[in-house]
This record gives C-alpha cells, structure tokens and sequence, in this order.
C-alpha cells in the first residue's frame, strides 16, 4: 500500500488490488473491507490495478480526437474560467466504448453496495479535461452544493486516463471536509465554494493533498469533499472520466441519454442500475451534456441554482467568478502540501 500524510492530516492509503481480483473482477473482502474504512475516514478512496490500461487506451485516443470539436462548440464548458483551461467533455457514448471496467467497475461497486446499498443507480457521466497551459487553478469547493443529508447519497467515480500527479494536474483533495460542513458554510452564490476563513481554519487540522495516481486506479470520493482542478504544467492533456452513483432511494432526477445500440450492454451490468434515455441513431457526444441536478428537487439543478442568485445580485446569468487567493489555501507557517 502506498501511504501520503502530513504531521496533521490523517494518514490515508491507497489499495492495490492482486492480479487475480484484476483478472477475476472479485474483491476480497480484506480490500472491500480497507476500502469502506477508508471512504468513511476521509471521503476518498483509491484503488489501484483495477482497470486494464488498454481500455484507458481505447477511451483517451477518442476522447484526445474530441478535444478540438470540444473547444470549437460555442458552447464549450470551461470550469472556474478560461484561463484556467480546465474544460468539461461528455466521454464518447456508442457501444465501443461502454466497457463495464469504466462505467460499472465491479471492484468499486463491490465497495459502493457496502456504503450507498444494492444496485446504486448511475445517472451521471462526464469528463475534466486539464488542458495544457492553463493559468491559476479552481476555487476550493464541494459538488454538492446545495441542502443537502449529512450521511453519503452519492459517490463519484472518478478515472485518470493516464498516470496523475501534480505535474499534470491531479485534483486537489481536503480529507475528512465530507462530513460537518453543508450548504450554510459555502459562500452563498451556489457555487459551493468554500470560504476562506474555513479553508485556512481546516488546513490546521488537514491541509489539501494532490495524491499521485497510476494508471488503471479507480478512485471515489464523497460528492460532498471538498476539492479543486489543479494546472496541468505538461504538455498533453490530463483527462478524467467522471461517473456519479445514487442510491435507489435517492431518486435521482438525471438521465444519460444513449443509442440503443448500448441498451443491452447496460441492462447487462447486475449491480448498476444506468438510468437512461435511449433513442433512435448515435447521441453526438460532443455536443451533448447531461443535465446536473444533485438534488431530490426537479428542475433545481446547478445551473437553475445559480441563475436565480445572480438575478438577485444583479450579475449576469451563470457569469464564470474569478478565482484569486482568497478561494483557496497558500501553504504558510512552515505548512506544505503533500504531493
């Protein structure tokens, strides 16, 4: 297991998974065990040799070809502002590409069924691209921004395309910020983005990590952690596939939608529910994004959240804010990250 900690933050591990469960796609329970343990600890897990890297392959030369037509589309989703470079992608949607490794890993539902319940449902999936070049980074925030239970609804997974650390833009996660904190502690423009006297008081307790990551590791976080895009320093992109698991009873209020070519494929996957919408002919994936709405409310997503703030305030509707200094922590009193 490989270990990152600081004098004040809790220790946390990665898991590594044997040959065997790669091969077999049976978790041990030791490892299932290790992971709940350390989902419920500090908010995330990684588990590394759990996706065979050719079918990271497959995936990022398509998604690497998307990237053009991505920024060409007028309206291309950059995250916490252009020049952070940081944009939005839907990951290809045909057949080909709808590997049950990526989209219903049984080594991660095997650790999700021991937390959210049987068969969670999947209604979200997406990408962050970490363009090269990018200026600044992202505001410290948690997805879950609004009112929301305070025991786990949802969990992301989330897949590096290739090895992750901080040369290229590995995400910056806050241990332990998944439980204690809600709506009430964000800045109030539904953004849920974390004030800076509560980042700098939670860094004395545990500052942020960027932990390393190698290809073919799954890894799962709290929709409630907080956390940040980092600035990818390399020349090629980093790209991170994203897929979000309710429970059933949650009742979530999104949909995928896909060919129908996929419908057999998805209803084969006995421990995911995909909640889908599939039509006639391909989805240009490109083009199409999945509606967010984290809560139990319709049509309250995020994008209806903000517009009805920045009516009141009297900005523009869903205006990119800028991030300065005072949306994140700078290491100070002899205090560094960990990397």
């Amino acid at each position: 297991m490989a270990s990152q900690t600081t004098p004040s933050s809790p220790i946390w591990h990665s898991i590594t998974l044997s040959d065997a469960e790669l091969a077999t796609g049976e978790t041990s329970l030791e490892n299932i065990q290790a992971g709940v343990e350390q989902f419920h600890k500090n908010g995330f897990i990684i588990i590394e040799n759990s996706i065979p890297c050719h079918i990271l392959d497959n995936v990022r030369e398509q998604m690497t070809k998307d990237i053009d037509s991505s920024l060409a589309w007028p309206r291309v989703q950059f995250n916490h502002g252009v020049q952070h470079k940081n944009i939005s992608q839907t990951p290809p949607l045909a057949a080909k590409f709808l590997h049950k490794e990526l989209w219903a890993n049984p080594h991660a539902i095997a650790i999700i069924e021991n937390i959210l319940g049987p068969r969670p449902e999947l209604s979200f999936v997406s990408s962050n691209i970490a363009l090269p070049g990018g200026i600044g980074r992202q505001a410290v925030h948690s997805d879950a921004y609004h009112e929301h239970l305070p025991f786990p609804f949802c969990i992301e997974v989330y897949v590096f395309l290739s090895d992750a650390s901080a040369e290229n833009g590995v995400t910056e996660l806050w241990p332990g910020t998944h439980e204690g904190f809600n709506k009430k502690d964000h800045i109030p423009h539904e953004r849920g983005w974390i004030p800076k006297s509560l980042i700098n008081e939670r860094a004395k307790v545990s500052p942020p990590i960027q932990p390393a990551t190698k290809k073919g590791s799954i890894c799962m976080r709290d929709l409630r952690l907080w956390h940040a895009g980092m600035p990818n320093f390399t020349q090629e992109p980093r790209i991170m596939m994203a897929f979000l698991y309710f429970p059933r009873w949650y009742r979530s209020f999104m949909q995928i939608k896909l060919p129908q070519e996929c419908r057999e494929i998805v209803e084969s996957w006995k421990h995911v529910e995909v909640k889908a919408e599939f039509v006639d002919g391909p989805v240009d994936w490109v083009t199409y994004r999945v509606k967010m709405n984290f809560t139990q409310i319709p049509n309250r997503g995020l994008f209806e959240s903000r517009v009805e703030v920045d009516k009141k305030s009297g900005k523009p509707e869903n205006v990119d804010l800028e991030v300065t200094e005072e949306n994140y922590w700078v290491p100070s009193d002899g205090e560094t990250e960990t990397s």
